[in-house]
């Protein structure tokens, strides 16, 4: 029998941890008046900033058009665990951006939507390279919907695939 005790040691990190960075102040939930589809079709063109997490991160928005959504990531010892590898939570935020966007492309005006469920099966590490997800709308209901996105690295093999449902919620 194996008995696993705590350290009794305490170990001080090796480097200070940077803070993150400051954002604005920006509350678009709050807004009851924000088009969500001409919000990201303004992010896409230059012409709106794009949002904090999405900067933090470092993710580019690639193409937009009906139903689907490309972004890309330069993956890179910034997004690595302490295993050397990508994060898992940085591959999760690709896909679960690149699937938003692709179901804001069906939204109607005064509609925006908030995630109920989100899955992701990681099938083999990143290191360092240019990783591309592809979100789409598998299904669009009244009230909720199921979207996809796979993730591939520059040489087109598939490194992660998500899914999620989402919930339409209407502001009027």
């Amino acid at each position: 029998m194996f008995v696993f005790t705590a350290p009794t040691r305490r170990y001080r990190a090796a480097r200070r941890l940077p803070s993150a960075p400051p954002c604005e102040n920006r509350r678009i939930g709050e807004r009851a008046d924000i088009d969500v589809r001409a919000t990201i079709a303004a992010q896409l063109r230059g012409e709106a900033p794009p949002a904090p997490g999405e900067e933090l991160i470092g993710l580019r928005f690639v193409a937009w058009g009906d139903r689907e959504s490309t972004w890309e990531l330069e993956a890179g010892a910034c997004h690595h665990n302490p295993t050397g590898v990508v994060q898992g939570g940085i591959l999760c935020s690709l896909a679960d951006v690149a699937m938003a966007t692709a179901f804001a492309s069906t939204l109607e005006p005064g509609e925006t939507f908030t995630t109920l469920e989100l899955k992701i099966n990681y099938l083999r590490p990143v290191v360092e390279d240019t990783i591309r997800a592809v979100g789409r709308v598998v299904h669009r209901g009244r009230r909720t919907a199921m979207l996809e996105a796979a993730i591939v690295d520059s040489s087109d093999r598939e490194v992660a695939r998500a899914s999620s449902t989402v919930m339409v919620l209407s502001r009027a």
